[in-house]
Parts: structure tokens; sequence; C-alpha cells
């Protein structure tokens, strides 16, 4: 996906991969803001920039633009992130980030059979699993940072619920470095206890 700028460009906004914009998605111009996937916006808390393609993002932005038109300032903050895909008839979500060169200390746990999510309540169990099950879950320091679930998506859910929230997974973490191989199972077993017991 690559930005549409030209015309941006043409009225004189400032632009780089895409059309840049503080975080109130003010462009250089005032007046003027951009949002979605054309939207290059100034993180105040890094002094970088993101632009991301994702629909959830570009609904989340353009709410955000018509409110600060309309007078509000409100802080375009980036949010986890989401994304679902069916590729060969396999679901595939995607949580957080899965940058495993950000932090040395990350732990990766991976797992062919999510049996153990499908044995929560109802409101998170998938209506139906494919063929093909594997979840890998990617563990800072303290909390879960990222994740990839294909096929059944029993566990996405929970997981971006456990990203979202900052779970402090430290309790379990010392179990993950000792038996990668049972760490998603062990993953599974803490957001049964902590957010459903």
């Amino acid at each position: 996906m690559r930005p549409q700028i030209d015309l941006a460009q043409r009225a004189g906004l400032a632009t780089d991969r895409g059309v840049l914009v503080n975080e109130y998605l003010e462009t250089s111009a005032a007046d003027v803001y951009a949002a979605g996937d054309v939207a290059q916006v100034r993180d105040p808390r890094t002094g970088g920039t993101w632009l991301e393609t994702l629909w959830p993002t570009a609904r989340m932005q353009g709410q955000v633009a018509g409110a600060n038109m309309a007078g509000s300032r409100t802080v375009c903050t980036r949010g986890v992130l989401f994304n679902a895909v069916r590729i060969g008839g396999i679901v595939t979500a995607t949580i957080g980030s899965l940058e495993r060169s950000l932090d040395q200390d990350l732990l990766m746990v991976t797992a062919n059979d999510v049996e153990t999510w499908r044995q929560g309540p109802g409101i998170w169990m998938a209506e139906h699993a494919d063929e093909v099950s594997r979840v890998r879950i990617l563990v800072g320091e303290r909390t879960i940072v990222g994740a990839v679930v294909m096929g059944d998506q029993s566990p996405a859910r929970p997981l971006l619920q456990m990203v979202e929230n900052g779970a402090d997974v430290t309790s379990i973490r010392a179990g993950l470095q000792a038996d990668p191989a049972r760490g998603v199972e062990l993953v599974a077993e803490f957001y049964l206890e902590r957010y459903t017991g």
C-alpha cells in the first residue's frame, strides 16, 4: 500500500511517505486535516511518525479529525495494532508488535493446538475452527507485546485484551522460559485465571 499524496504535494502540504500531520491530524496548512492511509502522524511521545493502512485506524483517525475540525483538541494516539485476514482459507490475526529486534529479553512461544483457549467462556470462543491452528506469542520483560493467531481465532480476542491492558505476566515468565513448549498453554491459563476467574 502506498499513500496517494500527489494532490497534497501539488497543494503545497508537507509530505514524506504520507501527508505529515501533528497529533491533532492537522497538516502544514491552516484548517486542513488528513486521516486514514494517507496521514503520517507525529507521535509526541517519541518524536517519530507512524503511517498505517488498516481500516480500524482510518476510522479512528476520521473521528479524531472530524472532532478537531469541529473545534475539539483531541490527540490521535496509536492503539494496539490488530489485523485479521483470510489467506488460502486460513484466518490469520496479527496483534501488537512483532518486532523481535526491539528488545533482547523478548521470548517467543508457539503452539500448534489451541485447545486450552477453547475451554474458556463462550463469549470469546470461535464459532468454527480451521484445520490449521497455530499461535505465536511475543512476550516482553513484563507484558505480552504481540501475537499471531492462525486458524482457530479463539485466542485472538484474549491476547488483544492482554496486550491492550498491558497485563503483567511476570508471574509466568520464568515458566515460559523454562518450558517454551507449554508457553501458549501457560498464557491461556493465565488469561483464564485473571480475566474470567
